[in-house]
């Protein structure tokens, strides 16, 4: 009798779970750390409600444009009656960022301009002061770089910050104070259709689509995808199928989009231009994108000193949009690639996958545009793609794949330096990978993990060096960021509902990012929800508005996917699914500290995780694969993602 363990359980030894466990006890601690941290730096604006009293603002109008660094005023007026002198009528008070407070038009404190600890409470007795009766309270409160807001309460005597209280810019002219919870969007969000209406107003079009997948796949279920066209339906001729529709896409747009589409694309055409005349890199503080990495601009000057020759400076300009559109199409052929690896017996999954990376919303409208997003992202993409191989090897990946995966890294860094962030996942998952997968000595694994990572390091810092050596003798920091302007933007501070809320992107996607997180990492997911920052383009919007609800479905199959492997972690380990798991989890850790740090509306964009789009394909895959075990569950699945995917190609195709 064969009593060999099970493969799935075969590394389920006490080394295994200590190190799992030492995984958890881990990121439970950087958790912990990092909400104590955002509940009392003062440098993380967020407001949260205390006893009773919530943070109130003036209702000033959301605006998109960068505001200039400055301070701003804001009056905010309530009265109150003193029933009984008592000396435990505490006013306690909290304002973002200084502020003074008045009784009865008499100055009775302020707070520290100079201090930097906003957050702390300030308390005054106003029990011992005040006679008994009516009593105005006025508080003005100077904020930098943001809505002054003011949260204050007194439990004796009932006073609490909210909409009851009035508020001012000059003290002359009062309206009602809002919450900082209601967010206001900005008046362009309301001239688009509502997307629910969008999607009921195209409802044949996608109806007559559901209803053809749907009949054929029942028809035909020993067919397994699209049998209408299965003599076409292999993952190979899906892949050319989508890399032409994506090229005759890139021939009908490339100059009927306008020229200052894009996002910070004044900036991106700056930095080229400088280093094509000047044939030199920018000083890293000069300029709005002069601090980026150089790869795509040094690429993208090339490109527009050859086109001046033959064509105007405008057209210059337009045609340099061939680079991000190139790089767009061969994410197709990298999601195709890393679908074999993944599912190498199942067409069916593959199918799916390069359906769902080649036409990730993101991926098309970002690659329409001049910006080195794109490039990054392929370089990215190409890293994945041997990562994963290294850790589908049965044993010890060559040192080869090491190599490539450090060098393609390396230019990614050297493209865009956000790029660092996939060597958390790669230095936590390969170890551990190869770890359970070899049962030699723990000194002979050691030697190759660290043989292995050495090599990958190694190669990734001889490709991307220049550009740390770099900024360190141009600023004087080996990670330069934007300094070329101090600015600030709507809303200025953060809240509860802004990190935990959902559902404005599913009726006003467009600028849904000012009422929080979730909306805004959804809206520029699934379809172009900041308009290219904002110079918007000519879309087919009522296609585009209705992805937003059609992505629900995509979404679940994401979150689903997630979920399976989260369940099983040694199985993720040992096939690649617990590495892209961790790329989204630090991709989008990472944007969500920046989205509290800066409390600007474009600071959570799904588009700075653009070099992700394998592994949201994957993730989503694995999400149907559960849905298609029933023959018409897998009928009505496919019916969806032939809309989803059709709607998303026809969206961004300027008619």
């Amino acid at each position: 009798m064969d009593l060999k363990k099970p493969p799935e359980c075969q590394f389920t030894d006490m080394k295994t779970i200590c190190v799992i466990t030492g995984i958890i006890i881990v990121i439970s601690l950087i958790v912990a750390v990092c909400i104590y941290a955002v509940k009392n730096n003062s440098s993380i604006p967020l407001l949260i409600a205390e006893n009773g009293a919530e943070w109130i603002r003036y209702p000033d109008q959301t605006i998109l444009k960068a505001r200039p660094a400055q301070h701003l005023e804001t009056h905010f007026f309530t009265s109150f009656d003193m029933a009984k002198t008592s000396d435990n009528v505490i006013l306690s008070m909290q304002a973002l960022k200084f502020a003074k407070v008045f009784i009865d038009g008499k100055e009775i404190y302020s707070t520290d301009l100079k201090s930097k600890k906003w957050k702390r409470f300030y308390n005054y007795d106003l029990g011992s002061r005040s006679r008994l009766g009516r009593h105005e309270l006025w508080i003005i409160v100077t904020s930098e770089n943001s809505h002054p807001a003011l949260l204050a309460y007194s439990k004796p005597i009932k006073l609490y910050s909210s909409e009851n209280w009035y508020a001012s810019h000059d003290g002359k002219k009062w309206v009602r104070a809002i919450s900082v919870n209601r967010t206001t969007l900005p008046s362009i969000s309301y001239s688009f259709p509502r997307a629910d209406r969008s999607l009921i107003a195209k409802l044949p079009f996608f109806g007559l689509i559901f209803i053809l997948v749907f009949l054929s796949s029942i028809y035909y279920h020993q067919i397994q995808v699209l049998h209408f066209l299965s003599f076409i339906m292999t993952p190979s001729k899906i892949r050319l199928i989508l890399i032409m529709a994506m090229i005759i896409l890139a021939i009908n747009n490339i100059a009927k989009l306008p020229i200052n589409a894009g996002m910070d694309i004044h900036g991106h055409l700056e930095y080229i231009q400088y280093v094509a005349i000047k044939l030199r890199l920018p000083p890293v503080a000069d300029g709005w994108q002069s601090f980026q990495a150089p790869l795509f601009y040094i690429i993208a000057a090339v490109f527009y000193k050859i086109f001046l020759i033959h064509f105007s400076q405008y057209d210059a300009l337009i045609y340099l949009r061939i680079i991000p559109l190139a790089c767009g199409i061969a994410q197709i052929e990298i999601c195709y690639r890393i679908m074999k690896l993944i599912y190498p017996e199942n067409q069916n999954m593959q199918i799916m996958g390069i359906l769902m990376g080649g036409l990730l919303p993101m991926n098309i409208y970002m690659s329409q545009f001049v910006g080195n997003e794109p490039l990054a992202a392929l370089f990215l993409g190409i890293t994945i793609y041997y990562v994963i191989q290294m850790l589908k090897c049965d044993s010890w990946p060559p040192l080869r794949m090491s190599v490539l995966a450090g060098l393609f890294l390396g230019l990614a860094l050297l493209t865009k330096i956000s790029a660092i962030l996939i060597t958390i996942p790669i230095l936590i998952v390969i170890p551990l990978n190869l770890y359970m997968k070899n049962r030699e000595s723990t000194l002979r694994i050691n030697r190759e993990i660290l043989t292995r990572m050495l090599w990958l390091i190694s190669s990734l810092f001889i490709v991307s060096s220049f550009y740390f050596i770099r900024n360190w003798s141009d600023a004087g920091n080996l990670i330069s960021i934007n300094t070329a302007k101090l600015w600030w933007q709507d809303p200025g501070y953060r809240t509860i509902n802004q990190i935990f809320t959902f559902g404005t992107s599913l009726f006003y996607p467009i600028y849904s990012s000012i009422s929080g997180f979730w909306d805004s990492i959804y809206s520029t997911l699934w379809l172009d929800g900041f308009l290219s920052s904002y110079d918007r383009p000519s879309w087919n919007y009522d296609l585009m508005l209705s992805s937003a609800w059609i992505s629900l479905f995509t979404t679940a199959a994401i979150l689903i996917g997630i979920g399976k492997n989260m369940l099983r972690p040694i199985t993720a380990i040992n096939n690649g699914h617990m590495f892209i798991i961790l790329c989204l989890f630090v991709y989008f850790g990472a944007i969500y500290c920046v989205f509290l740090i800066h409390p600007v509306l474009s600071t959570a964009k799904s588009t700075y995780a653009l070099g992700l789009t394998p592994c949201i394909a994957i993730l989503c895959v694995e999400g149907l694969k559960t849905m298609t075990k029933n023959r018409v569950f897998r009928a009505a699945v496919y019916g969806i993602i032939s809309c989803w995917a059709v709607g998303s190609y026809c969206a961004y195709f300027v008619l």
